[in-house]
């Protein structure tokens, strides 16, 4: 199983297809096909209610899935559990590895400010909402947003530090699509399949 937990707006599509190209059955964001209850499920909706009722965070998501590129949900409320779940993901999935997506910081700020969700962009959907790190109001300046970013991507690298060969740090603009192949164990891509959606 491969678990993405940087940001998104940070190669989640492009990490899709890989996966998805070397047949990997994998979910990013949510499952717009399979409808198990007659609607869109979406990944972090999920692990939010199986943390609050004390299940494995992946509990009810098809066990035929191997690869989560995004496991945040994006909408009015959004719900980030790479913000502080990652921790029960690595003793609940000791089989797991897990990739840290990350980009110039600038860049990522210049794509969320721009992507659309209810009714308002990206950032402004977190400042309103506040989340683990960011409180509510705080992320108005780029300062604030930069070390939310930065200090995430720190806090993951800090956390596998005892356990280094579960953790991929895939820097966008740096890719060694070989040292990722031999990451994954998989062999089927030898370029990376860069998909950019729009207004990203």
């Amino acid at each position: 199983m491969y678990i993405v937990i940087g940001f998104c707006k940070c190669g989640t599509t492009s990490l899709t297809t890989y996966f998805s190209d070397n047949g990997l059955h994998t979910i990013h964001h949510g499952d717009y096909e399979v409808r198990p209850h007659g609607h869109t499920w979406y990944v972090g909706k999920i692990i939010d209610r199986n943390k609050k009722e004390n299940k494995k965070l992946l509990s009810d998501v098809p066990k035929s899935i191997q690869a989560f590129t995004q496991i945040d949900y994006q909408g009015r409320n959004p719900i980030i559990p790479q913000l502080t779940d990652v921790p029960l993901f690595i003793e609940q999935y000791p089989n797991a590895k897990f990739i840290l997506n990350i980009r110039p910081v600038d860049k990522w700020i210049n794509s969320i400010n721009r992507w659309q969700v209810g009714g308002g962009t990206l950032r402004q959907s977190w400042i309103k909402s506040g989340l683990p790190y960011l409180p509510k109001s705080v992320g108005e300046k780029d300062e604030e947003i930069r070390e939310w970013y930065n200090g995430h991507n720190k806090r993951m690298k800090e956390l596998f530090i005892d356990i280094p060969e579960r953790l991929f740090v895939l820097d966008l603009e740096n890719i060694n699509i070989e040292k990722l192949n031999e990451f994954c164990d998989l062999h089927n891509v030898d370029k990376f399949p860069w998909k950019k959606r729009k207004n990203s």
